[in-house]
């Protein structure tokens, strides 16, 4: 079976709205800190510094909010939680899928991507499993013909 065959092959894996809402929360306070810092004392570079760390934060807000953390669209997954390093797989050429306490690992001959579960919302992780049980048959399969 492959990823093709799935009912909902393109779709989008959100992280909980606790880890959204702690983002958007750091982003602000940061921006604050930077912004009032720079009226209070403009010698200190570092507050720069603050509010580049809100902005990122907040950045990372909106990423998740509309990119979400994991998207899956015509069989290649794609994690947009790093916003400089986004890593890719086909999951068609996964071949070995770990499970541990609160992290997926899916390997390829050339690939590995962690997937952290603590922090993907509950209808997410749903859609997760369905396309890792899938997977798991694939490689079932893969194993026993060869």
């Amino acid at each position: 079976m492959y990823m093709k065959d799935l009912i909902t092959p393109n779709f989008t894996i959100y992280h909980k709205r606790q880890q959204k809402r702690l983002n958007l929360l750091q982003g602000i306070v940061w921006l604050l800190l930077g912004v009032i810092g720079l009226f209070v004392n403009k010698e200190h570079y570092f507050f720069y510094g603050y509010i580049a760390l809100g902005f990122f934060h907040l950045w990372a807000f909106f990423q998740d909010k509309y990119k979400g953390y994991i998207s899956v669209f015509n069989g290649i997954l794609k994690t947009h939680y790093n916003p400089f390093f986004n890593k890719q797989i086909n999951l068609n050429e996964v071949n070995k899928v770990i499970k541990l306490s609160d992290t997926r690992l899916l390997k390829t001959n050339s690939e590995e991507i962690k997937i952290h579960t603590s922090l993907i919302s509950e209808e997410s992780m749903q859609k997760l499993n369905e396309v890792i049980d899938v997977i798991n048959e694939r490689v079932k399969t893969q194993n026993l013909t060869q």
